[in-house]
Order: structure tokens, then C-alpha cells, then sequence
């Protein structure tokens, strides 16, 4: 999620207010398609913005089409990236103290406090999950109880961003546990395997419900870790992209298509994971050799295209071995050195 510019627009606007984008933007003032409205109503509960969640953003709200990320500039990062940042210094800690380094209840207190804590981030815009999930503890249901009930939102690529730093927790122990070293090859046993899926999927259900999403998820979870322990990315998503949706990829590939149509007739480029999972699966497919062909394609073809780049940035970026931390897409996000140490912490063998 802080890989790319701020902005969830059909190409159309996209293409009228920035051309092709090729770098981070600030945002436009206003966006066309913007949700952003203060609830009709006096529930304390659910009128929460700017007095329980998203302090000092009250206003935006009151703008005529704010857009989602007002305030942001080019390479700030996102609500979403500092709670997936956030997920990884839980795991940082915890393992201090115990061999499994993932704590599901630390999480969720850690999760409630930062999304009510004033300065915790800078972002105007809080995602469904988030803001059910506060409702729900403000109505005083249990933290294990306040995942919003499934609806045509839940089913949305962001929930396949945040649980990435749990997938990988329980690989990570393992790798300590044996006393792994850079240069070794490793063989996964299958238990941790299946424990990085099962780990991950239970995350997934503290803050999305449903079928769906978990069906959709856990494709995205098994690419990317086999992807990770060295499978090709091609491999990896035709044969779990393909049983999940039944897409032939190859087959896709060869029609030769404008990457607009495929994306826009083939699939869709809306958030929900029904086409833009597949669309993700796509792009990477095509440009599994060029991570930053990759970013800028998928970047201009609009819609939301934070979430859905996230999984393509991930994926390419973790089968191409010379991706490289000094890459222009890390070293230009403006929080990148405090990123990167949570996340060389997250990576340590020691």
C-alpha cells in the first residue's frame, strides 16, 4: 500500500488530472467518485469521525468531494500502511518473549488504539473494516466480535494486504527456530506451510467476514508464499489462480489484448476481489520480469488500484531477486528508513 500514488479514479480523471503516471503525485483537492460523507444521524457510536477515529479530519468531510487521501502528498503512506506496519512491530515484540512471535489478542489492542489514538497518522480516510470495527467496540462487543458482518464491501483486495506480515510470522519463527542462515536452502516443512495459510486466514477474520473474502485471500496467501520459497510466479498463479477462478492465464495472455480491455471486460478494476484479485494475478503474469512495468501499468489503469497494487507489487517484487531496497518506489516514500527497520527487524534470523 505505500507503493503507490494516491489515487482510486477511473482512468478516464486519472488520465485528465495527471496524464501517465510514471512517479508518486500529490492528489487532486476533490475526487468524482468520493463516499466521503459525516453520517445523518446523533449515534455517538457511529458518528465517529474526527472525535473517535480520524482526529482533526472532521472538515474534509464537510468538503464537496474531498478526496480520500486529502492531505496526504507524494510518498506519504496511507491509514492501511501504518496498520500493516503496525502488525509487524506487534510481531517484532512479541516474539521477544515467545516462540510464536504472532499474538492475535495483542493485535486487536493494539489495532483499537491506534486507529483512536490523535496523531497516530495523517490519512482522511479510514476503510469500512475500520470503521465498523470501531463502532462495534463502541457499542461494547468483545474485540473478537467487532469484524463487521459480511456485505458487498468485505470482499475487498485490501484484506489481502494486511494479512501478508502474518502469512509470513509463523515461516519467520521457524527459520529462528532452526537457526536458519541467509545462504541456506531451506526445505518448509508442511505443517509450518499450512500454518502460515491457517494463521493468516484466522487474522483475516478479525476484521473481514465472510466466505468470499477468506476463498480470496487464501489463493493470494498460497501465490505468494510459494513464490516466496522459490516457486516461478507464472507457476504459482496459473496453478492456484486457475483453480480459483478459473481463468486459463496463458491462454489470456496470448489473445494479445489492450491491458484496458482485459481489465475493464475481462475483469473489473472496482476493489472487490471478485475481478480484481484475477486482474492483479494478470498484470503479475504479464510482467513478472519488470516490477516497475508492472506498477506503472497497473497504476494508470485506475480504479482502485491502491489495493489491487499491492498484491502486484508484492508478488513481482518477491519472484525478481534484484529487487533491491534502493529501488525509487521505497527510497522516495517519505517514511521509508522507519519502514524499513520494522521490516529488516520482522526479516532478522537472529
Amino acid at each position: 500500500s505505500t507503493l503507490f500514488p494516491y489515487t482510486t479514479l477511473f482512468r478516464s480523471k486519472l488520465k485528465e488530472d495527471f496524464g501517465y503516471l510514471t512517479t508518486y503525485s500529490d492528489p487532486k483537492p476533490t475526487h468524482p467518485t468520493t463516499i466521503m460523507k459525516l453520517p445523518d444521524t446523533d449515534d455517538p457510536t457511529v458518528d465517529i469521525i474526527g472525535t473517535k477515529i480520524l482526529h482533526n479530519k472532521r472538515d474534509v468531510y464537510k468538503k464537496s468531494n474531498p478526496h480520500y487521501h486529502d492531505g496526504l502528498k507524494a510518498g506519504d503512506v496511507t491509514l492501511n500502511a501504518d496498520i500493516l506496519k503496525l502488525t509487524l512491530e506487534v510481531i517484532n515484540k512479541n516474539r521477544a518473549n515467545k516462540e510464536e512471535s504472532y499474538d492475535s489478542d495483542v493485535f486487536l489492542e493494539e489495532h483499537v488504539k491506534f486507529l483512536m489514538t490523535p496523531g497516530s497518522h495523517n490519512d482522511s480516510y479510514a476503510d469500512t473494516c475500520h470503521y465498523y470495527f470501531i463502532t462495534n467496540y463502541l457499542r461494547g462487543k468483545p474485540l473478537r466480535q467487532c469484524v463487521a458482518d459480511e456485505n458487498k464491501d468485505t470482499a475487498c483486495a485490501l484484506a489481502m494486504k494486511l494479512v501478508t506480515p502474518v502469512l509470513f510470522a509463523p515461516l519467520m519463527d521457524h527459520l529462528r527456530k532452526i537457526k536458519a542462515k541467509p545462504e541456506d536452502k531451506i526445505s518448509v516443512p508442511k505443517e509450518v506451510y499450512d500454518k502460515c495459510v491457517d494463521q493468516a486466514l484466522q487474522h483475516l477474520g478479525l476484521l473481514f467476514a465472510g466466505s468470499t473474502i477468506k476463498k480470496h485471500t487464501g489463493s493470494y496467501c498460497k501465490t505468494l508464499l510459494n513464490v516466496v520459497l522459490g516457486k516461478d510466479l507464472r507457476k504459482a498463479i496459473e496453478e492456484d489462480g486457475d483453480a480459483v477462478y478459473g481463468f486459463n492465464f496463458p491462454e489470456l495472455l496470448e489473445e494479445g489484448l489492450d491491458d484496458l480491455f482485459v481489465a475493464t471486460k475481462r475483469f473489473h478494476i472496482r476493489c472487490y476481489t471478485d475481478g480484481s484479485l484475477p486482474l492483479a494475478y494478470y498484470l503479475a503474469y504479464k510482467y513478472h520480469n519488470d516490477f516497475d512495468k508492472a506498477t506503472i501499468v497497473n497504476c494508470n489503469l485506475g480504479g482502485e488500484n491502491l489495493s489491487r497494487g499491492g498484491i502486484v507489487s508484492g508478488l513481482v517484487a518477491a519472484f525478481n531477486e534484484n529487487f533491491k531496497d534502493d529501488n525509487k518506489w521505497i527510497t522516495e516514500i517519505t517514511r521509508h528508513k522507519e519502514f524499513g527497520k520494522v521490516f529488516d527487524e520482522f526479516l532478522s534470523l537472529t
